[in-house]
């Protein structure tokens, strides 16, 4: 039983040949219909996918704009209380201490602000240092007021030396636990904004 394409067509005859022709004809007809209904679907859909990837772009794109600008000016009031610091852990002047003072509050209500982008942990630490920085920045007015009075040359006692050099003690502590935190924020900031 070896049939061929003449043996097939003899069979149906030409009617079995037409048939076949138009029914792959529309089975064709009928498929591409579908696939172009089916691309038309999917370009919707893409469409659509598009238009939500590029709002979610923008959303992201405002936030981190917002982001960096929080990081920025939390660095940036940071950085001036700690060069006000510097120069005043090298030069007490009441000029000094009350920029230091000034800064210092600008500081405190700047972390209140970047609470929501600080590490908790940085939170409490800067908060501890501030503290102490109040101390620090009322016992520098008070070694400038000994250094400038009369007081420092007529009363100079060994208690009030050692009360001088604790205070410069604890000044320079409070100096470099707040050097070694800013270092800790900054890798800190870095890494969150992806400055690796």
């Amino acid at each position: 039983m070896n049939m061929n394409i003449t043996s097939i067509l003899a069979l149906f005859g030409g009617g079995g040949v037409i048939i076949i022709g138009i029914s792959s004809w529309i089975s064709k007809l009928i498929s591409s219909g579908i696939i172009e209904s089916y691309r038309a679907s999917n370009q919707k859909q893409i469409e659509l996918l598009k238009s939500e990837l590029a709002a979610l772009k923008e959303i992201s794109l405002r936030n981190s704009n917002a982001q960096f600008k929080l990081y920025t000016e939390l660095w940036n009031t940071l950085q001036d209380l700690k060069s006000i610091g510097d120069r005043l852990w090298e030069r007490v002047s009441s000029n000094e201490v009350e920029l230091f003072s000034k800064v210092l509050i600008e500081a405190q209500i700047a972390i209140n602000r970047g609470r929501l982008i600080l590490r908790e942990e940085h939170y409490l630490k800067l908060i501890t240092i501030f503290k102490s920085f109040n101390n620090y920045r009322i016992g520098k007015k008070r070694l400038s007021e000994i250094r400038s009075e009369q007081e420092w040359q007529e009363n100079i006692r060994i208690s009030l030396e050692k009360n001088i050099h604790k205070q410069i003690i604890n000044n320079r502590e409070n100096k470099e636990n707040y050097d070694n935190l800013l270092d800790e924020i900054l890798i800190n900031f870095k890494k969150t904004l992806g400055f690796r």
